[in-house]
Order: C-alpha cells, then sequence, then structure tokens
C-alpha cells in the first residue's frame, strides 16, 4: 500500500506539493472533526458527574468543529481537483510528445484504439480517483493520530 502511495506522489510531477497540501488540510479537518468527541466527552462528564454543563461550551465547540471541517474540506477538495486534473494533463502532453518521435509504421502494426483508451479512459481514471484515493488514505492514518 505504501508503494501505492508513493507511486501516485511520483506520477503527480510537478503537483506533488498540491497534493501533499490536501493531505495537510485533510488532516487539519480531521483535528476539526477530533474536537466533536471533546463535546461529547464534556457533555458526558457533567451529565454522568451530576455537574452543571454549559451548554454555551458545547455547542461553540460543535460550532468550531463544523465550520473547520466544511472550511478544510473546501480547500483539500480543490487541491485534490487541482493534482489530479493538472498531473494527468501533463501525462497526457508527455504521451503526445512521445508519440512525435514514432515511426509511422507502429500505428499500422498496433491498434490505434489501445493508445486512445490509455490517453481518454484509462488516465481518466487516474484523473478523477487518484488524488482523492490519496487524500482519503493517507488522511485516515492521520485521522486516528487526530483523534
Amino acid at each position: 500500500m505504501f508503494g501505492i502511495i508513493k507511486k501516485i506522489f511520483r506520477f503527480s510531477g510537478t503537483k506533488r506539493n498540491v497534493l501533499t497540501r490536501a493531505v495537510v488540510v485533510a488532516f487539519i479537518g480531521a483535528v476539526f472533526k477530533a474536537l466533536q468527541f471533546g463535546a461529547l466527552l464534556y457533555m458526558a462528564e457533567a451529565l454522568l458527574g451530576g455537574t452543571a454543563m454549559n451548554i454555551g461550551v458545547v455547542l461553540g465547540i460543535m460550532i468550531v468543529s463544523v465550520i473547520g471541517r466544511m472550511i478544510c474540506f473546501y480547500f483539500s477538495a480543490n487541491d485534490e481537483t487541482d493534482a489530479g486534473y493538472f498531473m494527468v494533463a501533463e501525462k497526457r502532453i508527455y504521451i503526445g510528445d512521445r508519440l512525435r518521435y514514432i515511426p509511422m509504421g507502429y500505428f499500422n502494426d498496433n491498434s490505434l484504439g489501445n493508445i486512445k483508451a490509455v490517453i481518454t479512459t484509462t488516465l481518466g481514471d487516474v484523473e478523477n480517483n487518484a488524488a482523492r484515493c490519496l487524500v482519503i488514505i493517507v488522511g485516515g492514518f492521520l485521522n486516528t493520530f487526530a483523534v
């Protein structure tokens, strides 16, 4: 699994920093998510201990948690999208540049449909899923540390 993560980072090329930023922002979002557990813990201690509970503290923590998660999700999703689309665009340009130097006889012997499928379908799947999956997987590891 760590090998796949390394391959995605290598594949990202010049967008490696954007992808890293998406992971960091997703981790900060996980910290905001963990704040909800703090609010629940505060409320449970007050209820089980029989002490007076300040509902404003619980409400404040929950509001900060929700707003923080929304902001982090917004920036993380934008960075994922940016990294996903532009890293694949770079690879498409690279493939196009390499195809310029291939002799024309190559296209007679090999199916042009296979090349087209790689450039459109396969890279399209990578474009849509690689950055998102990387952030979810690495973010999941970091969520355990946050909680």
